[in-house]
C-alpha cells in the first residue's frame, strides 16, 4: 500500500475512534417538529448563500485590486492558459481568508443547524468549535457554484454552468 494511504487510513483511523470515544458519553438530541427543522434549515440556506456571494464578490474585488497593482498578471484572453493556474490559486487563497475570518468571527454554519433542528441549548467548545470554523469557510470560499449547481437542476437544466476564474 502507498504510503499516502497509508497515513491517510492510519488518520481516518484515529479521527473515527476519538468521535466514537467522545459519543459515548454525548445525551441524544431532542429534534424539534419537521415544520420548525425545514423552516430553520431555509433561513440558514438563504444566510450561507448570501455570504457566499458576499466572498464572491469580496475575492473578485481583491483579485481586481492585486492586478492593478501588478501582484498577479492580467488575464490575457487571447493566450487562456497564460497566467491561469497562479490567478485561480490566488482567488481560492483570498476567498478562504475572507471566509476564515467570518467564520472566526463566530458565524458557523453546523452550529447554526444543530440549534435549528434541536431543543437543546448547545453549547460548542474546543475541537468541535474549530472543526466547524474551518468547515464553515471551506464551505463559504467554495463560493455559490453549489447553490447554482442545485437549483438548475431542480428547474430541470441538466447542463453545469461553466466554472469561473
Amino acid at each position: 500500500m502507498p504510503r499516502n494511504t497509508t497515513v491517510s487510513a492510519v488518520v481516518l483511523a484515529a479521527m473515527v475512534f476519538v468521535g466514537v470515544y467522545n459519543a459515548q458519553s454525548a445525551e441524544l438530541l431532542a429534534l424539534k417538529d419537521n415544520a420548525t427543522i425545514i423552516a430553520g434549515a431555509a433561513n440558514v440556506i438563504v444566510i450561507y448563500f448570501i455570504l457566499a456571494l458576499l466572498v464572491e464578490r469580496a475575492c473578485e474585488v481583491g483579485m481586481e485590486v492585486l492586478t492593478a497593482a501588478n501582484v498577479v498578471s492580467p488575464k490575457d484572453p487571447s493566450e487562456p492558459s497564460k497566467g491561469r493556474s497562479e490567478r485561480r490559486l490566488l482567488s481560492v487563497m483570498l476567498c478562504l481568508l475572507f471566509a476564515t475570518i467570518i467564520s472566526l468571527a463566530g458565524l458557523r454554519l453546523v452550529e447554526m443547524i444543530l440549534e435549528v433542528a434541536t431543543d437543546a441549548d448547545l453549547q460548542t467548545q474546543g475541537y468541535f468549535a474549530f472543526v466547524d470554523a474551518l468547515l464553515t469557510a471551506l464551505i463559504m470560499a467554495g463560493g455559490s457554484d453549489g447553490i447554482h449547481q442545485i437549483m438548475r437542476s431542480i428547474l430541470g437544466e441538466k447542463s453545469p454552468i461553466p466554472m469561473q476564474s
